[in-house]
């Protein structure tokens, strides 16, 4: 995707969007989550929240280590980004966990 997002509205649309087109693609098992986070730098999984303005929040699953590097030289990146639809947060954390990306230690 080479999407330039200029506000924060555009970013979290865009997050949505991935979420919804990626539900179609689960199946049940881990296969296609897997993929999906396997295929993208940064990764957010997104839950349903009635609180929340946009009725959803989100969570970073992967990508922190490379966030913190790009703003820690105050540049711009092209990254590829997907979002994984989640029941919960609860659930994104797990997925963060198993995952076991951005280890700093």
């Amino acid at each position: 995707m080479s999407e330039r997002l200029e506000t924060a509205p555009e970013f979290i649309h865009l997050i949505l969007r991935l979420a919804a087109d990626n539900f179609k693609e689960l199946d049940g098992t881990m296969t296609p989550v897997l993929k999906m986070v396997a295929a993208a730098d940064l990764v957010f999984g997104v839950w349903p929240d009635p609180s929340s303005p946009y009725s959803a929040d989100w969570m970073l699953i992967k990508g922190a280590n490379r966030v913190r590097e790009i703003v820690a030289a105050g540049m711009t990146a092209e990254s590829r980004i997907t979002a994984i639809p989640c029941s919960c947060a609860e659930q994104a954390e797990a997925l963060r966990q198993h995952i076991g990306a951005d280890r700093t230690h």
